[in-house]
């Protein structure tokens, strides 16, 4: 039977794994790896979680400058009947132009920090030639060179020997592709029934065990300690 936690605790072993390490806080909480990393991840990410603007919507902090911007160039229309703006060596710019270019400057920027927090989608980095892949660490090469590479992590399902589902993710933690993988194995047919399924500890969280135990799954997962009795 899977084991359950309070929200109390699950707190506790946030701060503390925050605070110490995901490893160290499971050894001393007595709780599985995976599970501890599964609430690490969701509190991450709900710290980092922004809304993301529609191309109709733009955020605040960009139309706050684009109203600044059109008070001076209001000012500025004023300025330029008496004084043209300059450029190029030996010119003198006044305060109005460099303000008004260093907040041409800040919204760019600032476009460009909502564009790429609405691409993590949840996670800490992406490919800028490919956003939907994610950096992993691949295995090491015959030097033993580990190089985080923009990668995708691919899950199989057998079955007797057959491949009866596939997955492609952007998430390189497996524990978040076990539910998403079953739900596409069952929506494949509506009369297809998993009544066992087994998986190493790297699937292993309280919140898997507690969905394939409303499937009716029986789950035979490699545990990644075991937990006191």
């Amino acid at each position: 039977m899977a084991r359950t936690y309070s929200k109390e605790f699950k707190e506790e072993a946030i701060k503390l794994g925050l605070e110490i390490g995901s490893w160290q806080a499971s050894e001393k909480l007595e709780i599985p790896n995976g599970t501890i990393d599964c609430w690490l991840y969701k509190a991450r990410k709900a710290e980092k979680k922004v809304s993301v603007p529609s191309k109709k919507e733009e955020t605040a902090s960009v139309r706050e400058l684009q109203e600044r911007i059109r008070e001076l160039e209001k000012e500025n229309g004023r300025i330029k009947k008496e004084n043209e703006f300059v450029s190029g060596r030996g010119k003198r710019k006044d305060n109005i132009q460099k303000l008004l270019e260093a907040l041409y400057s800040y919204q760019g920027r600032q476009k460009g920090y909502d564009e790429s927090n609405a691409t993590f989608k949840g996670r800490n980095s992406y490919s800028k030639t490919d956003k939907d892949a994610t950096f992993m660490r691949m295995k090491d090469d015959y030097m033993r060179n580990g190089q985080l590479k923009p990668a995708y992590n691919v899950q199989l399902a057998i079955e007797a020997e057959y491949v009866v589902g596939a997955g492609i993710f952007s998430d390189c933690n497996d524990i978040y592709t076990l539910k998403p993988m079953v739900e596409s194995i069952l929506s494949y047919n509506a009369n297809m029934t998993i009544k066992r399924l087994t998986a190493d500890s790297g699937y292993e969280s309280e919140e898997n065990y507690v969905y394939l135990e409303s499937k009716g799954i029986d789950c035979y997962t490699q545990r990644q300690k075991d937990l006191p009795m």
